[in-house]
């Protein structure tokens, strides 16, 4: 669970910073691309994570309910 929710951390700002970077460098926008970029990479972790989580959430209710 840690290495999936790092993951969608790291990945997502690394891509679009990546991303980000070269077309301001191309349309000469700077910062304002890259603003946007990692503000949507934002976005796109932070529902990733609460996916994982409500997922590893129902994974371990159900292993509760299946040791009573």
């Amino acid at each position: 669970v840690f290495s999936k929710i790092s993951a969608w951390i790291i990945v997502p700002v690394l891509i679009s910073a990546l991303v980000g970077n070269y077309l301001d460098k191309k349309f000469n926008t700077a910062p304002w691309i890259l603003g946007v970029a990692l503000a949507l990479s934002f976005t796109v972790s932070m529902i990733a994570i609460v996916k994982v989580a409500k997922k590893y959430d129902k994974e371990v209710l159900k292993e509760k309910d299946t040791d009573k």
